[in-house]
């Protein structure tokens, strides 16, 4: 699933935040929700309208901006980083 296809960002629905597509929740939501411990079911319970599959497709890619951001800044550009299924096309000139 990419992206697109989970999160939208529209003007017209609540002023630009990020949401889940399909849906009024904003994907803050869920970040706050797991910081303050509840689980992935806890958050799905209180928000019938995001799908498991839309909300694990989010923390993952989150996961993997984290991990781009993270090596990136300590290593600098990598062809494949070995593990953690985070794949470059970025080139070192």
């Amino acid at each position: 699933m990419k992206p697109d296809q989970i999160i939208t960002c529209d003007k017209e629905l609540l002023g630009g935040t990020p949401v889940f597509k399909g849906t009024r929740v904003p994907l803050q939501s869920l970040i706050d929700r797991l910081k303050a411990g509840d689980s992935l079911e806890d958050f799905l319970d209180g928000f019938p309208s995001v799908s498991r599959e839309q909300a694990c497709v989010f923390l993952a890619l989150a996961q993997e901006s984290l991990l781009r951001s993270c090596l990136k800044t300590k290593y600098g550009p990598s062809p494949f980083l070995t593990g953690t299924g985070v794949a470059y096309n970025e080139r070192r000139e």
